[in-house]
């Protein structure tokens, strides 16, 4: 093939296609955009194109202590083995880019009109600030605990599709056109509009390069622009370039925005999937649950592949498969062999969360080059994760015991589902109220006491004479804090219907007995 001055100037990341494949399906081989993707592949060439080994060079083990450990974080830090959600994950993903270019024709005439008429549809309900219907069913959210491999796996399989393709030529009739698959965004931090906008325009200008080989400039271009009409030139770009999937990544960020800032963006988001047509994906902790599954809950109901939660991985098939690749990143020069009594310590140890677990075993192999051991044992291990993450593990432990009075469980709602942060919060409101209701009463409760004690033995008690007081000014003083009667009443109707749930009574039923039958504190003042 003639050397082509186009893909002379074309950086790693894009390519030029010359030819399509034959994908074998009518409604994908019609579309330039489809065809560019590439062939279909099977679940056997996603798993081998989505795994990543640590590629140690041969003679590791004979290399200096120092260079040793910068090896293991690099192979620490590449590792990927992909799991069954990975896949099924990446299938969600093709089929979404591949639908979306279906739709999708800049090789026909009158796609510029097409543009401007999306555009000023989507200007038109913007200005309006129109509230968005519900989400068309193209959107993905996967959400889940913190350290699972979400993001990466995101990353993972959008790396299996070419970023930029340039199109030259399609059917024996010219298509100069510039197309971006995908954009991968972070929320920014506070959840600024501006900022998501921007960041949107940079990433664009640092993969596209124009026909003389010079790169795009949209942001010096728009950074001037006013928050809506960043949004509109955002919305604007994704179709002209023919945007196949837009990523948002640590939605949970949107939770420090003020409430019109969170409202503008989510309703943006469900604006490029109705009236542009860009599919979105959103990324997030389960601290984001409050936002996003507000928006998209209907579609969640009639999309059950809409919507991925990652959580910690079970000690099983495929824990095993993921500890005996990390086996390979040993770096130590009495490597240890690889045991099923190992896969269960690092299980128990990280409680499954793969972050965690990678650590773990980083600062074993660290440890034991520093202290010249050269050796990962069980116990090695144990002190490894004791040392180097107490915080990570305890908060795993009181997790897996459910104890909601933990400090460390007190802030972490990017770690807890739905269920467990309702259960926190039941667990937060009981101990206040059992608290309120010991700090009211029981200075009623000495009273009472007190009350029934002789006077010679009240007035000992108190260690001071006691002063003639005249009946209408105790009456007087008790009137003068009727807040704090109804303090105390509060306070003991909490405490019984605490009690009540206790034993499994209602709370009408609690407070029926307690009418019926004089109080403990009740009998104690009889004489």
């Amino acid at each position: 093939m003639a050397e082509c001055p186009v893909c002379d100037q074309l950086p790693s990341f894009a390519k030029h296609l010359h030819q399509y494949p034959d994908l074998g399906m009518a409604w994908y081989d019609a579309n330039p955009l489809a065809r560019g993707l590439g062939r279909l592949r099977t679940d056997d060439e996603v798993i081998q194109h989505l795994s990543l080994p640590p590629m140690l060079p041969p003679d590791i083990r004979q290399k200096p202590a120092h260079e040793r450990v910068h090896h293991l974080g690099i192979a620490i830090k590449r590792l990927f083995i992909p799991t069954t959600e990975a896949v099924r994950l990446y299938r969600a993903i093709e089929q979404m880019l591949y639908q979306r270019y279906v739709e999708l024709t800049p090789f026909l005439p009158g796609f510029t009109k097409e543009v401007k008429k999306r555009s000023a549809q989507f200007m038109e309900d913007w200005v309006a600030d129109l509230s968005p219907q519900d989400p068309v069913a193209n959107h993905l959210l996967v959400r889940g605990f913190p350290g699972t491999g979400k993001s990466r796996t995101v990353q993972r399989c959008l790396s299996l599709f070419t970023p930029v393709l340039y199109h030259s030529e399609f059917q024996g009739r010219p298509f100069p056109f510039q197309q971006r698959v995908a954009v991968k965004l972070d929320c920014p931090p506070e959840g600024s509009v501006r900022g998501l906008c921007l960041q949107f325009l940079a990433e664009l200008d640092r993969l596209f390069v124009r026909k003389d080989g010079r790169k795009t400039n949209y942001f010096q271009h728009y950074k001037r622009l006013t928050k809506n009409e960043l949004l509109v030139v955002m919305a604007e770009l994704a179709l002209q370039h023919g945007v196949g999937l837009l990523v948002i990544d640590e939605i949970q960020n949107l939770l420090d925005a003020l409430v019109d800032g969170r409202r503008v963006i989510l309703n943006f988001l469900v604006g490029l999937e109705n009236t542009i047509g860009v599919p979105v994906l959103v990324v997030g902790t389960y601290a984001a649950d409050e936002l996003v599954l507000a928006r998209y809950h209907q579609v969640r109901r009639s999309e059950g592949e809409g919507h991925f939660e990652w959580v910690p991985m079970m000690c099983d098939e495929e824990w095993d498969k993921f500890v005996k690749a990390l086996w390979s990143c040993q770096v130590i020069q009495k490597p240890a062999r690889f045991g099923k009594e190992f896969s269960q310590t690092l299980y128990e140890l990280s409680g499954g969360v793969m972050d965690l677990a990678l650590r773990i075993f980083r600062f074993a192999q660290e440890d034991a080059i520093a202290e010249e051991t050269e050796s990962v044992t069980l116990r090695s291990l144990t002190e490894a994760a004791a040392h180097h993450c107490p915080l990570s593990r305890g908060t795993l432990e009181a997790l897996k015991a459910r104890d909601w009075n933990n400090p460390l469980l007190q802030d972490l709602s990017d770690m807890l589902t739905g269920e467990q942060r309702e259960e926190l919060k039941n667990s937060q409101g009981t101990a206040l109220a059992v608290a309120e209701a010991d700090d009211v009463t029981a200075p009623q409760r000495k009273h009472s006491i007190d009350k029934a004690k002789p006077a010679s033995k009240r007035t000992a008690s108190t260690g001071r004479k006691q002063k003639p007081q005249a009946l209408g000014e105790a009456t007087s003083r008790r009137r003068k804090s009727p807040c704090k009667q109804r303090q105390t009443c509060t306070g003991q109707l909490q405490r019984l219907v605490s009690e009540g749930s206790a034993n499994g009574v209602s709370a009408t039923e609690a407070l029926k007995d307690h009418v019926a039958k004089p109080s403990t504190d009740q009998k104690e003042a009889q004489p």
